[in-house]
């Protein structure tokens, strides 16, 4: 017997909102808090039409893509990627 991996069930999104506003923001806890400044979080802005903010497969919040199954956004203790930021005081 060959052991396979067995893929987690897709996420159930929220249905769109009717008359969207253009961008919602998702803001959350830093991932690297004893880096992090206190009280300083995160904010990920993002089209409601193409995004819906869930929670992932380990009930953590997300943004999960509406279009592509298993595409999410969610807070890593890894960084993956590269990002664009602003900060503001």
């Amino acid at each position: 017997m060959t052991p396979t991996e067995t893929p987690l069930p897709p996420l159930e999104l929220p249905s769109p909102v009717a008359n969207p506003p253009a961008l919602l923001a998702w803001d959350g806890t830093p991932t690297y808090l004893g880096d992090s400044k206190p009280d300083y979080l995160f904010r990920v802005r993002y089209d409601p039409e193409i995004w819906a903010l869930t929670t992932d497969s380990y009930g953590y919040p997300a943004i999960a893509h509406r279009g592509i199954e298993y595409c999410v956004i969610a807070p890593s203790l890894r960084p993956r990627t590269a990002f664009e930021h602003d900060r503001r005081t």
